[in-house]
């Protein structure tokens, strides 16, 4: 691994790109919440990860008592993670300018963050086709990383396509967990530790969203804003 971590520092130093390093740093700071290990190459113009997974087990779960949110008829239930494990998946990540966004997703623009949050980077996500084919030439998801300079900590990342469902790089079993309402928009939500996760559809766009150092309020309120 400590080879690996000087690979990258010396691919950091030769390519002083914003979005690289935007991308670098997002891996960084994953690696220290709830996983074990990072295997890392970095191409000239893009990014091919092989990142570990996340399995949530010994669940339990807790009801929060909310029945109102401004005005939103909603039943918000947290399902609680006690511990994590791992396995692996491959994809290419290249950055992306908002710009280059379909107009389909301007749902995006109505997207609201806590105080403190700046849009970091954006980039695209693809996968083979299959196994026996080199290249990643199809576009799974977009996904957009918001930072803030007050902590490496803080951190909202949301995975977002109108076809396939936004790659994660952990895995949660769903089974026997409970589904929140807002809006008649149904969700899944997990906590484990400083993370809130869920992923939802909404207008035909499947969401995936993943924060580490806001609270719950923060995380309703986030989510709010996508769907109202």
């Amino acid at each position: 691994m400590n080879k690996i971590r000087d690979m990258m520092h010396e691919k950091i130093e030769e390519d002083k790109k914003k979005n690289y390093e935007a991308i670098l740093s997002k891996v960084k700071v994953k690696g220290g919440i709830g996983m074990k290990k990072r295997y890392i190459l970095v191409p000239a113009f893009s990014l091919i990860l092989i990142l570990a997974l996340v399995i949530g087990l010994n669940r339990n779960t807790f009801n929060n008592e909310i029945t109102e949110i401004d005005g939103i008829k909603a039943e918000i239930k947290i399902n609680k993670l006690n511990d994590m494990a791992m396995s692996s998946l491959d994809a290419d990540i290249k950055t992306v300018e908002v710009e280059e966004i379909p107009e389909k997703f301007d749902i995006l623009k109505t997207i609201k963050t806590p105080e403190g949050f700046n849009s970091e980077s954006i980039y695209a996500v693809y996968v083979r086709e299959n196994i026996q084919t080199e290249e990643y030439n199809i576009l799974n998801n977009y996904v957009i990383d918001y930072r803030t300079n007050e902590s490496a900590e803080k951190s909202i990342t949301i995975s977002f396509s109108d076809t396939y469902e936004p790659l994660r790089d952990y895995f949660i079993d769903k089974e026997n967990s409970k589904v929140s309402n807002i809006n008649d928009i149904e969700f899944v939500i997990y906590n484990y530790e400083k993370m809130y996760i869920t992923k939802f559809e909404y207008n035909g766009i499947k969401f995936d969203i993943e924060t580490s150092g806001i609270s719950e309020e923060e995380f309703i309120d986030l989510l709010l804003s996508i769907i109202k």
